[in-house]
């Protein structure tokens, strides 16, 4: 079902301040500040302040993404809790599919100012299951053959069940390959991770995403030590902060904050 609210028309990062418990929103891996601001709205007209941040080499062009490393995203991530932190009391971190794996570390590193976790989609593993064995040889493969695998285009757009954000969404058309040996690393980085994730998380996820198995549930089920709820989506794909469900989305990652997820830490 379409939300009742217009999507986003701005592709920009943005601090929506309102009340004294905030959300630090990080979107995914080429992807952009536009699929969170409509999450990061919704939490706002809850009385909720929202920073949406944009993550190194993204949200321009994806020659910018080309050179960048992890640890230049997380940089972002945690400049936008800092930033944030100047406005709230109690954080929580919402992170959607690569942007999770960051908001696991944001959490694991900085208990004391990340009070909660909502993980949207989350990227710890992806439908590619080879991806961990190909990644070391993609030096080798740009190294023979250059420019002609240097991007990869995506077949069909973004993974996301409604047709009118399917076409809006402005992520990047291509992947760098590059940048699949970083998210590689990301994922590995974020799952020895895991056992340091003490904060009461809410995992949602579709049951229909392309991109990133429910299997991703599973894992954090058995891997966090803290509480964990989740909701398993049946109508979106992958991309659940502006698809069918985004709606429900927002009303429960707003819930999650507003009560008892918080509170439950």
């Amino acid at each position: 079902m379409a939300g009742l609210h217009p999507l986003p028309t701005s592709n920009d990062p943005v601090l929506l301040r309102a009340g004294r418990r905030g959300c630090l929103l990080v979107h995914g891996f080429t992807g952009c500040p536009w699929e969170m601001r409509y999450l990061g709205e919704r939490l706002h007209e809850a009385d909720i302040t929202a920073n949406v941040v944009r993550l190194a080499g993204h949200g321009t062009s994806e020659a910018d993404m080309e050179g960048v490393a992890w640890e230049d995203w997380y940089g972002s991530a945690l400049a936008g809790l800092d930033a944030l932190e100047e406005h709230t009391d109690e954080i929580v971190v919402v992170g959607q599919s690569m942007g999770a794996l960051l908001a696991l570390k944001l959490a694991a590193e900085n208990p004391e100012r990340v009070r909660g976790l909502v993980l949207l989609a989350p990227a710890l593993v992806t439908a590619t299951s080879w991806l961990p064995l190909a990644a070391p040889l993609i030096p080798f493969v740009l190294t023979a053959f250059g420019d002609r695998y240097r991007f990869v285009r995506k077949e069909g757009g973004s993974d996301i069940a409604d047709e009118a954000a399917r076409t809006a969404i402005p992520s990047y058309a291509a992947t760098p390959l590059r940048s699949v040996v970083q998210l590689v690393r990301l994922q590995a980085h974020a799952r020895r991770l895991l056992p340091q994730v003490r904060q009461p998380t809410l995992v949602i996820h579709s049951s229909q995403d392309h991109t990133c198995p429910i299997d991703n549930v599973g894992i954090l089920q058995r891997e966090l030590p803290g509480p964990v709820r989740t909701l398993v989506l049946r109508d979106s794909f992958h991309v659940v902060s502006v698809d069918k469900d985004r709606d429900l989305v927002a009303a429960e990652v707003a819930g999650f904050v507003s009560s008892g997820g918080v509170a439950a830490g």
